[in-house]
């Protein structure tokens, strides 16, 4: 298909858009130790420059440029106990996210998202670091983020600014070797995240829980050998209703929370092959693994096995 000079269409024909961001970042951080080896103080400065150049029609010479250039501060504390098997640390941070080129349902370009963060956490390393494992309670508050409004009789999409929402909640992982050969990995989080009204967020959730364990052989026959297997499930995950247009329809759907299930053997043969066979989704479950709205969901792949080998040379 022969691609013509964009000035040989006549308006209103829109033969594409145009984006060019320009992004300068520079960022200091400092740390002193009140007491050595057991209080430590952290501080950090950021200053950053994003600009988006988002043209609509490139036959025209209208641009959004959208544009932020904060000043960000990050402090913390550190504190290590019984030589370092026990770490409590604090911090509060600025954040900030890139403008988009999103726009409002009135046109007018979204601005970007800026929030302050605060978390405190708990690191262990126990069993001369066979166990590891980092807890965290946080909270963070964020105006300017924006969820799926719809679609105008333009074509148009637009979102909705959320106001200030604030997302709090606790999650932590552990990794313990159960042997020199035996790893096991466990994830977690419990949160909410709601909107100024007390609503949750679109495409938010509640709980999340993983587990992974790994057995490699390394002696006899089977050397060589690895077996692995891992289940994941996020839980209470809600997709607004605002897409949708029904009578008595509620503002939010949960949709279903299933066990993600996966197993797989890994075997060098020798220095040189290897092979590799993988299952994914091994209960064949059915679940959303991407939302855009209700009505634009991407679904699990059904269970899949994969196989592959390869030679190193």
């Amino acid at each position: 298909m022969p691609v013509l000079p964009y000035d040989s269409y006549v308006a209103p024909a829109n033969p594409g858009s145009r984006i060019r961001s320009e992004f300068t970042n520079f960022y200091v951080q400092q740390s002193a130790d009140v007491i050595a080896d057991r209080l430590t103080l952290i501080g950090g400065i950021a200053k950053y420059n994003d600009e988006t150049s988002n043209v609509p029609n490139i036959t025209t010479n209208a641009a959004q440029r959208l544009g932020t250039s904060p000043v960000l501060y990050r402090a913390g504390v550190v504190l290590h106990l019984f030589d370092k098997a026990l770490t409590l640390y604090a911090m509060q941070a600025d954040t900030q996210l890139p403008p988009t080129t999103s726009t409002l349902i009135d046109g007018s370009p979204a601005p970007a998202a800026q929030g302050k963060g605060k978390e405190a956490g708990v690191k262990l390393r126990l069993w001369n670091g066979k166990l590891n494992s980092t807890i965290s309670v946080y909270e963070l508050k964020t105006t300017g983020l924006t969820v799926f409004g719809g679609i105008l009789p333009s074509g148009v999409t637009y979102v909705i600014p959320l106001g200030l929402t604030e997302a709090k909640g606790v999650d932590g992982d552990i990794t313990v070797s159960l042997a020199r050969n035996w790893e096991l990995l466990g994830t977690f989080y419990f949160g909410t995240v709601k909107d100024q009204a007390g609503n949750p967020v679109d495409d938010s959730y509640k709980s999340s829980l993983s587990a992974f364990t790994k057995y490699k052989f390394v002696d006899g026959r089977l050397k060589g050998l690895s077996l692995g297997a891992g289940a994941s499930r996020v839980s209470g995950r809600v997709t607004s209703t605002a897409a949708l247009t029904y009578a008595n329809k509620p503002a939010f759907i949960t949709n279903n929370a299933e066990i993600l299930g996966t197993v797989f053997a890994n075997y060098d043969l020798n220095k040189s092959w290897f092979v590799k066979l993988q299952v994914d989704n091994i209960f064949d479950r059915v679940y959303a693994v991407g939302i855009n709205s209700a009505t634009l969901v991407a679904p699990a792949i059904g269970r899949t096995f994969t196989f592959h080998a390869g030679y190193r040379f």
